[in-house]
């Protein structure tokens, strides 16, 4: 999505994807409060709201599944534990206790990696709920005054 400012001397057009994840709260309060001063129409605020909104389910849905797919991996690491635990318990290198170990790793490493993406999604989810809350607060309640 795309916000167009226009002002007196031209235009100004800032993609909301990469805006709305990057940039902290002051600077989005900045910029909002900037949009809804450059002659925004009702249909172009409602939009913005809409999108975010939209932003913020789809969010809620990945944060969901993430963490559905971190229990199961949990799971599957708990297994992985007690099978590489009780083959490291043999003297001399077994082939199945290499495979009990390589399997922990890659458990492991599948872990911290939804773990990373489950902090990043909660990041994003949080700045677009935020940005919302900002939007409802500074653009609705300016047109309430007018």
């Amino acid at each position: 999505m795309e916000l167009e400012y226009r002002f007196p001397g031209g235009t100004m057009t800032i993609h909301a994807g990469v805006f709305f994840k990057k940039a902290r709260r002051r600077k989005i309060r900045k910029a909002l409060k900037d949009y809804g001063e450059s002659l925004a129409s009702r249909e172009e605020i409602e939009r913005l709201e809409a999108w975010l909104i939209g932003k913020t389910q789809r969010g809620e849905g990945e944060r969901e599944r993430l963490e559905g797919l971190i229990l199961e991996k949990s799971r599957e690491l708990n297994q992985s534990q007690t099978v590489y635990d009780y083959y490291k318990n043999f003297r001399g290198k077994n082939a199945r206790g290499q495979k009990a170990r390589k399997s922990l790793l890659a458990c492991r490493a599948e872990m911290r990696d939804l773990s990373t993406r489950l902090g990043q999604t909660r990041r994003y989810l949080g700045a677009y709920k935020r940005s919302l809350g900002d939007t409802r607060r500074i653009l609705m309640a300016e047109e309430e005054w007018e």
